[in-house]
């Protein structure tokens, strides 16, 4: 891990900031078990591991952590002897002071602030939850099992099998998708009657203040805050259900075949290496060489680090990126002032940049990203 650290975020064991990847202390909590997965939110990270089991470090206040208590400057274990007792939990969603995992049985727990309603248990409340509680299955998820989740500050998001997807939390922008902005304490249904009718949904992704969904089709919709262009709708207007990204201009023609979202811009990229980007672009995020915002797709420039590379996978932080390549490779771009890009300085750039790697022991790649706020 690398970047900011004042909440002892990297997980090593500190809180000194740091401008190259360090190692997470893999002790206590990660002692003998093998991560599969990763996910950083606004000052805390949790990680799942091949037994089911989740361990978790940094900031933790609100109970994030998940562990009962105010520790995380290293690992420490997500409760699991409450709702997570006998289950395994197979994907793992931080955000801003909220955690999500979701269960193989499809069920969703969540721990930590519950300010807007996004633990999703019919509470909202200026107190929160220290260990993991059950997401109300009593509504719009009765019956079905959620497949995939996602959470951002205030908002979560899930997936279901039969391609539903259902959010809850707050709703000031439209990001619950409904029509309204109407915030919500237990699961609700996006709407499904306008853009989304008759498509499949397979991926989703959450910013601050809106969401971004990708169907089986390659068509990509948004909903929720637009002021800086983050739907890609081609205007600036927020929008309370879902609308389509725009496809007459970079993306015409061509298979999305990934999607993911920062706090305030959303990324895709396609069968034939070609990567967008939409939204805020202050610091350079969006990776076109510029710092104009763009509210339809522009093209990420792919002449440095990432030309003739196969994208494996990308995360949106809250003004920066990173894209993992198929061969190993990490690149970073956008905002630097922690270090955040892993490049051994803190120069923001406006396109990617390698992040370094000299840390990796032989034969080791890098086989997942996640980031974090800074």
């Amino acid at each position: 891990a690398w970047g900011y650290n004042y909440y002892g975020q990297l997980g090593n064991g500190d809180s000194g900031s740091s401008m190259i990847p360090v190692p997470v202390v893999m002790k206590e909590a990660l002692t003998g078990k093998t991560v599969v997965a990763v996910s950083a939110g606004a000052a805390h990270v949790l990680a799942l591991c091949a037994d089911g089991t989740v361990a978790a470090w940094g900031n933790s206040g609100s109970g994030r952590l998940g562990n009962g208590s105010l520790s995380g400057i290293a690992p420490v274990q997500v409760k699991q002897d409450g709702v997570l007792a006998g289950k395994v939990v197979v994907a793992v969603a931080a955000g801003g002071e909220h955690s999500l995992a979701l269960c193989a049985d499809g069920t969703v727990a969540a721990w930590g602030r519950s300010s807007s309603g996004q633990l999703g248990n019919d509470t909202v409340s200026s107190s929160y939850e220290a260990a993991p509680v059950l997401v109300d299955r009593s509504g719009v998820l009765a019956g079905r099992k959620v497949i995939a989740i996602n959470a951002r500050t205030n908002h979560s998001l899930a997936l279901c099998a039969d391609g539903a997807v259902v959010a809850w939390g707050s709703n000031y922008h439209g990001q619950l998708g409904t029509g309204t902005t109407i915030s919500s304490p237990v699961p609700v249904l996006v709407e499904r009657s306008g853009v989304l009718a008759g498509k499949q949904v397979v991926a989703i992704g959450t910013g601050e203040g809106s969401c971004l969904a990708r169907c089986a089709d390659g068509t990509l919709v948004t909903w929720g805050t637009n002021f800086y262009g983050e739907l890609g709708s081609g205007s600036t207007s927020d929008s309370y259900a879902p609308v389509l990204v725009d496809r007459s201009g970079v993306l015409a023609g061509k298979t999305v075949v990934g999607s993911v979202s920062g706090s305030y811009h959303n990324l895709a990229w396609c069968d034939d290496g070609r990567l967008a980007a939409w939204g805020y672009n202050s610091q350079g995020q969006l990776g076109d060489g510029g710092t104009l915002s763009r509210n339809a797709p522009v093209l990420v420039d792919r002449s440095g680090v990432l030309a003739g590379k196969t994208i494996e996978s990308i995360s949106g932080g809250d003004l920066h990126c990173l894209a993992l390549c198929e061969d190993g490779t990490l690149a970073g771009w956008g905002a630097n002032s922690w270090g955040q890009l892993g490049t051994g300085d803190n120069q923001f750039s406006r396109v990617p940049l390698p992040v370094d790697t000299s840390m990796l022991e032989a034969g080791e790649r890098v086989v997942g990203v996640s980031t974090g706020q800074y």
